[in-house]
């Protein structure tokens, strides 16, 4: 007479039961589903003054120049999703954060007229407490037409901070700040770098604000 062995789940190693059903998830997973959620600072539109793009650089266009204003940090969170047609084990996201350095505002100027200079010392970072903090540094670059359409950014200094006589070319700024940038946190720029003939051209403050994006893929399974 034939007998029938049952096993219990307590008779097999505990190292078998957690390595058995890992060993099958490439057969039967479909692929990875990511979703990718960015942090970034967005700045206010000032209504018939500046206006925002999608990739929220504020511009004013003014008779003297067009100026850009933008915040280059950002946060990305990613979250991957193992996708399996027999549910094996449980979808466990996993998060991964970029590191944030200090807060860097770009502003980008193109020159209309002559006699204009822009002093990137006079760009102010306010926070909520309404103190002004003066930049730590600033790179400046010269945007040059390369065969006559293509743009490259020529360096003119780095790590300094002193005023620019703007010619004929566009420029652009990268100004450092000594504080922490947080996604979470809301913050003023008090632009007042711009002058021409030796007379300061007022802008009001741009006010930014916590903004996010999302994106999310499919990575389907190569088995």
């Amino acid at each position: 007479m034939s007998q029938t062995v049952q096993f219990k789940n307590s008779d097999f190693p505990l190292f078998l039961r957690i390595l058995l059903p890992l060993a099958l998830v490439p057969i039967f997973s479909a692929g990875c589903l990511s979703f990718t959620t960015e942090r970034v600072s967005r700045p206010v539109p000032i209504p018939a003054v500046a206006n925002v793009n999608k990739r929220n650089v504020l511009t004013f266009s003014l008779p003297e120049a067009d100026v850009s204003v933008s915040v280059r940090n950002s946060y990305t969170e990613r979250r991957l999703y193992l996708i399996t047609i027999v549910p094996i084990i449980e979808n466990t996201p996993w998060t991964a954060a970029v590191r944030r350095p200090p807060l860097l505002i770009s502003v980008a100027v193109k020159q209309k007229c002559t006699d204009l200079i822009f002093d990137p010392a006079r760009v102010f970072y306010c926070c909520t407490n309404q103190m002004q903090l003066a930049p730590r540094s600033a790179d400046a670059y010269e945007i040059l037409k390369q065969f006559g359409f293509s743009k490259v950014e020529h360096p003119l200094w780095e790590n300094a901070l002193k005023p620019v006589s703007l010619k004929e070319y566009s420029y652009n700024f990268k100004i450092h700040y000594d504080v922490d940038w947080s996604p979470n946190l809301a913050f003023d720029i008090l632009l007042d770098g711009l002058s021409k003939g030796g007379q300061p051209i007022p802008l009001p403050p741009i006010h930014f604000e916590p903004g996010t994006s999302h994106d999310s893929a499919f990575y389907p399974s190569s088995y």
